[in-house]
């Protein structure tokens, strides 16, 4: 259970700085903290992938620009806003927890997804070439940029869990024989 809190932590601390961004530009809703969000970790991947850095550049790059997104922010005035309904929240949370249970365990394509996420937050001097899917493979079209995997994979640095989910559920599912040493 405490890993699922540590997870909700790394995912607030990754969106912290689209939310610090969607409110200096005047935005304090959910979707603009997400879009928001979202673009600062591709700011942050784009820097790390140019220049050949690793996930703490990243986690930097994020630090700063919310730091900017606060100073900037200071020189206009806030007008206060309801954020939502409590009740759209708490059964959003509820609901992730039920699809949690039911997924099981990666197989499949989500190999692919959960390796690339590896990758992200284990290697240094990252550049697109070293999340190919092969050694010398090209990149898929659809994942040219792993946004997504990035995201994923700042949210499993912040938080400390691996990223292939909780360990106590991917270990009940997969016979001793077959399990792969965590990521340390």
């Amino acid at each position: 259970m405490t890993e699922y809190l540590r997870l909700a932590f790394g995912t607030a601390v990754v969106l912290l700085p689209g939310a610090l961004v969607a409110r200096a530009a005047g935005q304090r809703s959910a979707a603009a903290t997400l879009a928001w969000g979202l673009g600062c970790v591709f700011v942050a991947w784009a820097v790390v992938f140019t220049v050949h850095l690793n996930i703490r550049a990243a986690a930097l790059i994020l630090a700063v620009l919310g730091i900017t997104a606060v100073v900037l922010g200071r020189r206009h005035p806030q007008r206060a806003e309801r954020l939502g309904s409590g009740w759209a929240w708490a059964s959003g949370v509820v609901l992730g927890w039920f699809l949690w249970h039911v997924e099981g365990v990666v197989v499949g394509d989500g190999l692919f997804h959960e390796a690339r996420v590896r990758k992200l937050v284990a290697l240094g001097g990252l550049h697109l070439r070293s999340v190919d899917e092969f050694k010398d493979g090209g990149l898929h079209p659809g994942y040219a940029f792993p946004l997504w995997h990035g995201f994923l994979a700042l949210v499993s640095w912040a938080s400390g869990v691996d990223p292939g989910g909780p360990a106590d559920e991917r270990e009940e599912a997969v016979p001793e024989r077959e399990r792969v040493p965590r990521m340390q």
